[in-house]
């Protein structure tokens, strides 16, 4: 050990006593410290400086015009350009933009189209066509630059898309106030409208169950006018049986009489008389029964055009409640399934009606047809009567001067006449039969109409309580919560609401362990490589052998290596702490912990200094180039500039086995701010390096003593190395 020291002072006293060589340490030991902070100034806060970067931009957009929106997003991103200093905006034409890329006088160039805006509008017609806006880009030019253009351009098509999506929002916000507006305002003339529409219906209704109640209570008068004229139809039957059996004496009675003539001088007086008598009470007695027969079928005629009137009223009625539906439905903002079903019922009522209204028209024809049948029989039997008795009047009158002939020709037209007048009363006997089935008939379809009209009033009730709830809803929906929030909703802020629109989303961003600018943040990586560069240049101008002073005894090699390295751990440290200090207050570069970013430092130096003279005095220039191949591989494979997950798998894999990925990452610790022990814990696995370096120092060096003085003789020999 007291070799090892004196090794050590004897080298500090021959280089403090030697100007040149004072100068030469002083030199090697801020040369290190230079190439970290100019690398660290220069990087220091690139991105605050881009506006230097000239991008060139070219608006041949020619906007849009339609009735819903106005867009010219061309003239919208020159706007925006102009006031960001981000990039160096170049406003020109496009043939000057895009020569000015290849050129090299631009980085980038953006050409925005003619049809630009046409396109953005396009989602407005359906035929949607993306707009494009063409992008050019000088990559041999530099190879930051393109990434940082390239962001530019992202940003610009992002801002694009905010600027539109705004533009739509504002557009549609401003539509559905205008919307809310006229809503708001018409919704109590329309709820008034539709309120009085419900309440005519309502009372059309009510006219309408008060015109079935009617037409119930006519049926059932019909009904009894039906049952009184099968009483009379009875009647008439008796009558005309009478009347047949007199029409038949009185072809006896002629028989007699024409078998009789030669005495009928005698008797003929009392038997025409008697005839002419027998003829009035027929024609009397038939007369009566026709007349019964024709006036119930007027009466029940009458009464059947009544019905017809009634059930016609009804079908009209019922036609103007469908009006009246079909009309309230249309008018409400959505048509109702309550009122369709309405429609549906009386639509059916009105078909069921029209076949009623078709059966009592027949009826009634059969009706009027018996009774006109009645009135023709009467007034042909009153006529036939009337023929008579002026024939028995005119042979009475007429007896006594051709009383035989004449006789016999009298009695001959008088039993022709008694022969009509029986087939008379036979046709008028097939007519009253024929007249109870049709009663029977009339009965049936007033029953039909009667059950129809229950049907239809129990439908006008439930349509009746249907438009009450509806006129209620209507009343109360004006009023109500939905209503109110449906009229909130619609009537937003334009303005914030195409301010959402353009950015829905907000980044709320929390950053752990700030580092405000880029020099601080690469300031680890740079000052590790300034550190290891030190090293290099130490053993570049250090000679590493240690010869003894004449008189003192052989010096054995571990005393000669720790000696010397001694040396170089001082140099290395002094470096270190330049560096470190330097880069804390003379590019004041942020930290946390500046004591522990010194103190890193050191130690960085003294692990770094360890491998450089270890690889170095083991291995001559061998070693000396290795130090050199392991800082380039540490450079890229320390995750010093870039994530090591996005270096090849080489580095990815020698990641963990290099001094350097501890030593940035203890410093960084000490620039953005500790995490829990993360600080000592790269340091100890720094110092994992220390023993490897020792044994290669101490343990390989020994048996590659004699080769190493191979390589020196030989290389001497070429008096260049």
């Amino acid at each position: 050990m007291k070799t090892i020291f004196q090794i050590f002072s004897r080298d500090v006293k021959r280089l403090s006593h030697n100007f040149v060589a004072v100068i030469v340490i002083i030199g090697i030991s801020i040369i290190p410290a230079l190439y970290a902070w100019f690398n660290i100034a220069a990087n220091f806060d690139p991105y605050s400086n881009t506006s230097g970067i000239k991008v060139a931009v070219s608006n041949k957009d020619k906007g849009y015009n339609s009735s819903f929106i106005t867009l010219n997003a061309g003239e919208e991103i020159i706007q925006n350009l102009q006031k960001d200093s981000q990039l160096g905006w170049t406003f020109t034409d496009e043939n000057t933009a895009i020569n000015g890329v290849r050129s090299g006088k631009y980085y980038s160039a953006i050409i925005i189209p003619e049809d630009f805006s046409s396109n953005m509008a396009s989602i407005l017609s359906g035929e949607i066509q993306s707009p494009k806006i063409q992008y050019y880009v000088n990559e041999k030019k530099n190879a930051i630059a393109p990434k940082i253009t390239n962001t530019g351009a992202d940003t610009l098509q992002t801002q694009v898309n905010s600027t539109f999506s705004e533009i739509v929002a504002r557009t549609i916000s401003d539509t559905l106030n205008s919307t809310a507006d006229n809503l708001s305002r018409n919704t109590g003339s329309l709820s008034g409208s539709i309120t009085t529409a419900l309440q005519e219906t309502q009372q059309n209704l009510l006219d309408y169950q008060t015109a079935i109640q009617d037409f119930q209570l006519l049926c059932e008068n019909a009904n009894e006018n039906v049952d009184s004229q099968r009483q009379v139809l009875v009647e008439a039957r008796t009558v005309l049986s009478s009347g047949k059996e007199a029409v038949s004496n009185t072809q006896s009675l002629l028989k007699d009489s024409r078998s009789a003539t030669a005495s009928l001088t005698g008797t003929l007086g009392a038997s025409v008389e008697q005839s002419s008598s027998l003829l009035g009470r027929l024609s009397q007695t038939s007369s009566s029964a026709l007349s019964q027969l024709e006036s119930g079928s007027m009466s029940a005629a009458g009464k059947a055009e009544n019905i017809l009137a009634s059930v016609q009223s009804l079908l009209d009625i019922n036609q103007e409640c469908i009006n009246l539906l079909e009309q309230l439905n249309s008018s409400l903002p959505i048509p109702l399934d309550s009122i369709d079903t309405l429609l549906e019922e009386f639509s059916a009522q009105a078909e069921r009606q029209q076949g009623i209204l078709d059966n009592l028209t027949e009826t009634c024809l059969a009706v009027e047809t018996t009774a006109q049948t009645s009135k023709e029989t009467r007034e042909k039997l009153s006529s036939l009567a009337s023929e008579g008795q002026s024939k028995i009047e005119e042979l009475h009158s007429t007896l006594q001067e051709n009383l035989s002939p004449q006789l016999n020709n009298t009695l001959d037209n008088f039993n022709l006449t008694a022969g009509n007048l029986t087939g008379i009363l036979t046709a008028s006997e097939t007519s009253l039969n024929s007249l109870p089935a049709v009663l029977d008939e009339m009965q049936d379809s007033l029953a039909s109409i009667s059950e129809a009209m229950a049907d239809t009033s129990q439908v006008l009730a439930s349509a009746k309580e249907h438009l009450e709830k509806i006129e209620t809803e209507i009343t109360t929906a004006s009023s109500s919560e939905l209503y109110q929030k449906l009229l909130s909703a619609l009537t937003s802020d334009p303005e914030q609401t195409s301010a959402f629109m353009s950015s829905p989303v907000q980044l709320e961003k929390k950053t752990y362990y700030e580092i405000d600018t880029y020099g601080s943040a690469m300031a680890a990586f740079y000052t590790n490589l300034a550190i290891w560069v030190g090293g290099i240049v130490l053993i570049a101008i250090l000679k590493f052998e240690v010869k003894p002073e004449k008189g003192q005894p052989r010096i054995s090699p571990t005393a000669a290596y720790f000696g010397r390295y001694l040396l170089f751990m001082a140099i290395g440290l002094l470096q270190a702490f330049i560096i470190c200090l330097g880069d804390l207050y003379l590019i004041h570069i942020q930290c946390q912990a500046p004591v522990l970013f010194v103190f890193a430092g050191l130690v960085c130096s003294f692990i770094y200094v360890n491998i450089i003279y270890a690889l170095s005095i083991t291995w001559k220039h061998i070693g000396k180039a290795m130090a050199v191949l392991l800082l380039v591989i540490q450079i890229p494979g320390s995750a010093g500039s870039y994530p090591i997950e996005v270096t090849p798998a080489f580095f990815q894999y020698l990641h963990p086995f290099l001094p350097f990925t501890y030593g940035v990452n203890a410093m960084r610790e000490t620039i953005g701010g500790i995490y829990q022990n993360a600080y000592a814990q790269n340091l100890l696995h720094l110092l994992c390096f220390l023993p490897i370096a020792l044994f290669i120092g101490l343990i390989l060096r020994k048996p590659l003593l004699s080769l190493n003085s191979f390589f020196d003789r030989r290389l001497s020999e070429t008096h260049l190395m």
